[in-house]
């Protein structure tokens, strides 16, 4: 599982270091094979362990195949934009210019842990995302613990 999250900066190639405990993740699953997609519903990327993409993704998506009109629209928005990616040899993955555009990724990008995957969002973007009212917080609250019984 991932959790956590790392500060890194992305280089004018569009490389940026794969965090080393992410990376154990990653080792320990035998691959460096990532996929990268934007997210639908936040300014990041949504980046998957090949094995975990395949599984909960994909998987699902023929698991249910229905042909209603948001199933269809998921799986184009989202897995036709997806990219498999390497780490290289120093632990530094290629994010392409088109994943990075979509995620508004420029200098200084953080990698956030979500479990089974990991989102890679700008700084700006995730500090945005964090910024809310005291009256926002407090009804997130009631949410979630309405949901979870807390």
């Amino acid at each position: 599982m991932f959790r956590g999250h790392c500060h890194h900066t992305i280089d004018q190639k569009g490389r940026i270091s794969f965090p080393a405990r992410f990376r154990e993740q990653l080792e320990a699953r035998g691959t460096s094979r990532l996929v990268m997609t934007p997210s639908l519903f936040d300014a990041c990327l949504d980046v998957y362990p090949i094995a975990e993409w395949e599984q909960e993704v994909e998987e699902e998506l023929v698991r249910n195949r229905g042909l209603d009109p948001d199933t269809l629209r998921y799986r184009r928005m989202y897995v036709s934009r997806a990219v498999d990616v390497d780490l290289d040899k120093t632990g530094r993955v290629l994010v392409p210019q088109e994943l990075r555009s979509a995620a508004g990724l420029e200098r200084e990008v953080l990698w956030v842990g979500s479990l089974t995957k990991i989102e890679l969002w700008s700084k700006a973007g995730w500090e945005g995302y964090l910024s809310q009212t005291p009256e926002q917080y407090e009804e997130f609250k009631r949410n979630v613990q309405e949901r979870y019984k807390q």
